[in-house]
C-alpha cells in the first residue's frame, strides 16, 4: 500500500462574500493613513511614528487611535457621520477577534473607561450619533391590504412582465405580515451557512379541516431559521394560519396566494383549485401533498433580472423583498419609507390591541400544572412542553382591523415618477459631476436622482392625514377607471390545451418581439425609469369574488406586458411562461391613457 499523506490533499477554499465589504472606506484609511497617525498621537500628548508588528499583541491605545480615526472615512447612507452602534458593535467584534487571535490580549476596568471617554468624546464632537438613521413605522394589517392591492391592481391595470413575479411580490410581503417574522427568517441573506436558509415547500403542512372547502384549509408553517435559533431544532416556531373565508380579504389570505403562486410554479399538481382540492379531500390525512421533487423548493423564488422570470430553484434573497416594499409603498401612497421590518412591527401592534384572549401559550398556571419554576417558566422549558400554539392569531387581527392615528400617513394619490428626456438627462449628470462614459456611474446618478426625488414627494404629501379606515380596498374613494377594461383570464376551468415547446415558443415571440441582438438605447433606458403609472386602491371583480374564483384567475391569468427583447433572452423564456396551471401567454392590451373612445 502506498504511503499516505494528508498534507498532499488540497481543497478548495470558500469565496469570502465580503471580499470587497467597506472596500471605499478601508481605502480611505489606507490613503490617510500617515495623517491619522499624527492625528491620533496628538492625542496622546505625542508624534512619535510608531510601526506595529502583526505579531505583536495590539494595546488598547491602539485600539483608541484606529477608532477615533475610522470615524472620519467611512461614509454612513442616511447621516452625515456614523452611528453610535455602529462604533460600539464594531469594538465588540473586534474584541472578540484580538481575544481570539492573542493569547494575552486583555480589556481591563481602566481600559473600558478611557473608551468610554473616547465615546463620549467622539459624541461631544458630533463626529458620531445616536439620531436614529431613519423614522421606523408601524405596517398593521390595514397597510398591508393597501400593498397587496396596489401589486394587484397595478398588474391589473397597467400590465404585468410576469404574473409569476407579481404573485411573488405579494406572497412574501403577506407571510412576512402573517408569520410576524423578519424576513431573514424566510428568506436568504449573505451570513447563512444552513443547508436550506429559506421557507421551503415541506416546512408547510396545509390540510383541510372541518370541512372540505377552501374556506376549510388550514396551515402550519415551520420556521427553521430565525434568528438566533436556526441552528438549534429544538427552538424552531410553528404558526398556525387559517384560510380568510371573506371575500374583501381574499388579497390578505396566504393560503390562497401561497397556493396560487405554488400552483402557477409546478409545486403542487393540478390546473384548478377544484382538482387540488379534490386530492386532498381523496386523501386519509386531507393534507395537500407538493409535487414530486419541490419540497426542497423555495417557497419565494428569485428573479432573473433580464427576463422578468421567476428561477424556482433559487431562493430570494433579502434585498429582492426590500425593493418590493420600497417600490409598493410609492405606488400605495406612504408618506415614510418602509421596511421589510416595519411589518413586524406592525404585527406586534396588532396582536398587543387585539381584544382576545391568547390561548396555546405557556403562562404561569401551566407551569404551576407541571410543577414547574418560574426559573423553567422564563427559560423556555414550559414553553418547549407547551408546543406549538393552535391559535389562528392571524385571522383575528385581520377582523380586528386595528387603525393608529398617530401610524403612517397615505395619501390618495400614488406616487409617479418624473419623466425625463436624454436632454435633460445629460444635464443632471453634468450637474452631478457624473462620469458619463461609465454605465454604472451613470445607473448611481439616476438612483440618487430618484432617491431625491421620492424623498421630495413624501415631504410634499406627509401633511395629508387621512384616516385609514376610509381606505380599505373596499372603501377607498379612488378613481378606478380602466378596470372595467382589465384584461381577463381565459374561462376558469377551461380545458387547457397542449401545445408544444415550439408552439409555445412562436407565441412568445409574437409577444415580445424576435430582433437579433436588439439592444435598448440609452433615451429609452431614462423614459422607462421616470415613468411609472399610479395604481388604484380599490378592488377589481375578480379580487372580491369568490375564494375559488379568486384563486383560479390568479393561477390561471398569462398576459404578460412585453417588449422587445434579444433572441437570447427569447430562448431563456421558453417554458418559464407557460405549463402548470397558466394560460398560454397572452399580450396585455395596452391603452393610451388619452384615448377616448
Amino acid at each position: 500500500m502506498d504511503d499516505y499523506d494528508s498534507d498532499d490533499l488540497e481543497f478548495e477554499i470558500a469565496p469570502n462574500p465580503f471580499a470587497t465589504a467597506g472596500l471605499e472606506s478601508i481605502e480611505a484609511i489606507i490613503s490617510h493613513a500617515a495623517e491619522d497617525r499624527i492625528t491620533s498621537k496628538k492625542n496622546h500628548q505625542t508624534t512619535d511614528d510608531e510601526h506595529i508588528n502583526q505579531d505583536v499583541t495590539p494595546t488598547v491605545e491602539e485600539l483608541e487611535r484606529f477608532l477615533c480615526s475610522i470615524v472620519s472615512k467611512v461614509k454612513p447612507k442616511s447621516k452625515e457621520v456614523p452611528a453610535f452602534t455602529w462604533l460600539r458593535g464594531g469594538l465588540r467584534r473586534l474584541i472578540v477577534i484580538l481575544t481570539f487571535q492573542f493569547v494575552d490580549f486583555k480589556v481591563m476596568r481602566h481600559d473600558s473607561l478611557r473608551i468610554k471617554v473616547m465615546f463620549q468624546t467622539l459624541l461631544n464632537d458630533g463626529r458620531i450619533t445616536k439620531e436614529p438613521s431613519r423614522v421606523v413605522q408601524w405596517i398593521g394589517v390595514i397597510l398591508v391590504r393597501r400593498l397587496i392591492t396596489a401589486i394587484l391592481e397595478d398588474a391589473i391595470d397597467n400590465g404585468s412582465t410576469n404574473w409569476d413575479k407579481t404573485l411573488q411580490k405579494a406572497l412574501s410581503l403577506l407571510l412576512i405580515s402573517a408569520l410576524s417574522c423578519r424576513s431573514g427568517d424566510i428568506m436568504t441573506s449573505t451570513m447563512d451557512t444552513q443547508k436550506l436558509p429559506f421557507l421551503c415547500y415541506d416546512d408547510i403542512t396545509i390540510k383541510l379541516v372541518g370541512g372540505d372547502g377552501l374556506e376549510h384549509l388550514q396551515a402550519d408553517v415551520l420556521i427553521r431559521n430565525e434568528k438566533k435559533r436556526k441552528h438549534d431544532p429544538k427552538k424552531n416556531r410553528t404558526v398556525r394560519l387559517h384560510c380568510l373565508t371573506e371575500s374583501r380579504d381574499n388579497v390578505m389570505c396566504p393560503i390562497k396566494m401561497l397556493i396560487a403562486s405554488a400552483m402557477r410554479l409546478g409545486a403542487i399538481n393540478g390546473r384548478t383549485i377544484e382538482e387540488v382540492l379534490g386530492a386532498i379531500r381523496r386523501r386519509q390525512d386531507k393534507t395537500l401533498q407538493w409535487a414530486d421533487g419541490r419540497g426542497d423548493s423555495p417557497v419565494l423564488c428569485a428573479f432573473h433580472n433580464q427576463t422578468n422570470a421567476v428561477v424556482t430553484d433559487k431562493a430570494a434573497e433579502v434585498r429582492q423583498v426590500i425593493n418590493t416594499i420600497h417600490t409598493t409603498s410609492l405606488k400605495a401612497g406612504f408618506c415614510a419609507a418602509v421596511t421589510p421590518h416595519d411589518m413586524r412591527r406592525g404585527a406586534a401592534k396588532d396582536a398587543a390591541h387585539s381584544k382576545h384572549i391568547a390561548t396555546g401559550l405557556a403562562t404561569s398556571a401551566v407551569a404551576a400544572e407541571l410543577g414547574q419554576s418560574a426559573h423553567s417558566l422564563n427559560a423556555g422549558i414550559t414553553a418547549a412542553y407547551v408546543g406549538a400554539r393552535n391559535e389562528d392569531s392571524r385571522t383575528k387581527r385581520v377582523n380586528a382591523g386595528f387603525d393608529d392615528p398617530f401610524g403612517i400617513n397615505v395619501t390618495d394619490t400614488a406616487y409617479k415618477r418624473m419623466k425625463m428626456t436624454k436632454v435633460e438627462m445629460n444635464k443632471l449628470y453634468a450637474d452631478m459631476g457624473t462620469n458619463t462614459s461609465s454605465a454604472n456611474e451613470r445607473r448611481k446618478a439616476r438612483r440618487r436622482h430618484e432617491a431625491a426625488q421620492e424623498k421630495a414627494w413624501r415631504e410634499r404629501q406627509g401633511g395629508q392625514k387621512l384616516p385609514r379606515q376610509q381606505q380599505t380596498p373596499d372603501q377607498a374613494d379612488h378613481g378606478n377607471a380602466g378596470v372595467q377594461n382589465a384584461p381577463q383570464p381565459s374561462a376558469i376551468g377551461a380545458a387547457h390545451s397542449d401545445h408544444t415547446t415550439q408552439s409555445a415558443a412562436e407565441n412568445i415571440i409574437d409577444l415580445i418581439g424576435n430582433v437579433e441582438g436588439a439592444k435598448e438605447n440609452e433615451e429609452t433606458a431614462q423614459t422607462i425609469l421616470f415613468t411609472e403609472t399610479e395604481c388604484p386602491m380599490e378592488l377589481s371583480q375578480e379580487l372580491s369574488t369568490l375564494g375559488t374564483e379568486f384563486v383560479d384567475y390568479l393561477t390561471h391569468i398569462n398576459l404578460i406586458k412585453h417588449g422587445v427583447t434579444t433572441q437570447k433572452e427569447v430562448d431563456i423564456i421558453i417554458g418559464k411562461y407557460t405549463g402548470n396551471s397558466r394560460d398560454d401567454p397572452a399580450p396585455f392590451p395596452h391603452k393610451c391613457p388619452r384615448y377616448k373612445a
